[in-house]
This record gives structure tokens, C-alpha cells and sequence, in this order.
């Protein structure tokens, strides 16, 4: 797995491309269950992603918790911020998972 460089501050297209990042907290909101987790590589800024079972972003058996260290891909700007619309804990396998 390729972990990229830039910020979605910078312009850069990070559709495609795979964060590691460390779990803030886990959330109850208006559309279900979310996780706040932040990316040195991404400026530190908030990327949410859903934990909700219905909606398969989250693709793991149980929720992450605060510390914990993910992968987030298919990063998007929605109007209250920047979402990760597919999420998974990090692997012995992803060798060039740094945090």
C-alpha cells in the first residue's frame, strides 16, 4: 500500500491515495456513529468517517478507539469539513504506515 504526500489544503487530488492517521474519538451523531481521527501528512486536520455498520465506510468488526491507528482513502470536502468515505485499521502489512 502507497502512503501519499500533501494536504487536501494543498489542492492535491487525495481520492486515490491512502492516509495512516490516530483516532481522536468516536461520536454519536444526527446520521449514526462517527470517528474523528487526524494525519500528520494531512496537517493534522479533522477527517471524519463513519463507524455506522450501514453505510460500509468503517470496514472492520468493532470500532476504532481513541489512539488507535487507521487507514483512511477516498478523502472528500464536505461542507462541515473533510470526510474519509472508506476506513480500516492499519496492518502489520502496511509497512510504510509511519505515525
Amino acid at each position: 500500500m502507497s502512503f501519499a504526500r500533501g494536504s487536501p489544503k494543498e489542492g492535491n487530488s487525495p481520492v486515490e491515495q491512502s492516509y495512516s492517521a490516530v483516532v481522536d474519538g468516536v461520536y454519536d451523531g444526527a446520521h449514526g456513529r462517527y470517528a474523528v481521527a487526524r494525519s500528520p501528512v494531512l496537517d493534522d486536520l479533522p477527517i471524519t468517517f463513519s463507524v455506522d455498520p450501514s453505510t460500509k465506510v468503517w470496514s472492520e468488526n468493532r470500532e476504532p478507539s481513541p489512539g488507535e491507528c487507521v487507514v483512511i482513502t477516498d478523502i472528500t470536502k464536505k461542507r462541515q469539513g473533510w470526510r474519509a468515505n472508506a476506513a480500516r485499521f492499519v496492518r502489520p502489512e502496511d509497512k510504510e504506515a509511519k505515525l
